[in-house]
């Protein structure tokens, strides 16, 4: 894949191979326990650096950012919502904020990140 040099090449590679496993089934295993989801976690971001021809340790946000795609607990956010909807028939403005992408917290307790205790 290195010498692929266009990231939609392989942005779209990533949809048609890694996405359909990613979300197969996600309803039943996607409020499965953390350490379950980090391996995912992890692998996604892996495959993201590599799309994006990153370091691999860089910050993995703003490559999701930039590449429009989400990360998997936004993804699980995102299709557990979207069924909500369809079944419930909740209104669209309801939905939206929450699916805000600035606003979706990761799950990982990190150095930057404050805890209120």
């Amino acid at each position: 894949m290195k010498h692929i040099k266009n990231n939609n090449i392989l942005r779209n590679l990533y949809f048609a191979l890694i996405y359909p496993h990613l979300t197969y089934g996600i309803n039943a295993w996607g409020l499965s326990n953390k350490s379950n989801l980090k391996v995912l976690k992890t692998q996604q971001k892996k495959i993201i650096r590599i799309i994006s021809k990153a370091d691999f340790n860089a910050p993995s946000l703003n490559l999701f950012k930039d590449l429009k795609i989400l990360d998997i607990q936004s993804t699980i956010i995102q299709t557990i919502l979207s069924s909500i909807y369809k079944s419930k028939k909740i209104e669209r403005s309801q939905v939206k904020p929450i699916l805000n992408f600035e606003t979706i917290d990761h799950m990982d307790n990190t150095r930057r990140k404050k805890t209120n205790n």
